[in-house]
């Protein structure tokens, strides 16, 4: 029996309370595809990150579904996003690096946040929340 099995079979583990898999030798791992073939593991990642530097936009299967990035500093990657997705002026949530002590650097250098916009990002629930743009972004959500 693999020891994540114990762990999800355990009600004493934090894994019991979990719905997904997610041991790094049996739940999801991370692969690249292509028409030109498929990559996996840092390969993948490393694939996926060229592809958005490259201006293309990346379909993420997620739990939820799937997830479309871009490089949000690219304007003709969001355009194409925009005229795909048929939203030429309803905002899109965006994702910003850790950066700082509390991980807001980054938002707040690009963003006008608040007290209160800081205490809900940083908050364990994590919502998506309404800012307006410090630098010229339209209006987004993070």
């Amino acid at each position: 029996m693999r020891r994540c099995r114990a762990e999800y079979e355990n009600p004493n583990d934090r894994r019991f309370h979990a719905e997904p898999l997610a041991c790094p030798q049996c739940g999801p791992q991370l692969s690249f595809v292509t028409p030109a073939g498929c990559s996996t593991a840092e390969a993948a990642l490393q694939a996926c990150v060229a592809a958005l530097l490259r201006g293309e936009i990346v379909a993420v299967n997620g739990v939820g579904g799937y997830h479309l990035l871009c490089d949000a500093t690219n304007a003709a990657s969001i355009a194409r996003l925009r005229a795909c997705k048929h939203r030429p002026h309803k905002p899109l949530a965006l994702m910003f690096p850790w950066r700082g002590a509390d991980g807001l650097e980054r938002v707040r250098a690009e963003l006008e946040v608040d007290s209160q916009t800081e205490a809900l990002l940083c908050d364990p629930m994590r919502p998506i929340v309404a800012a307006a743009p410090a630098q010229g972004f339209q209006v987004c959500l993070i």
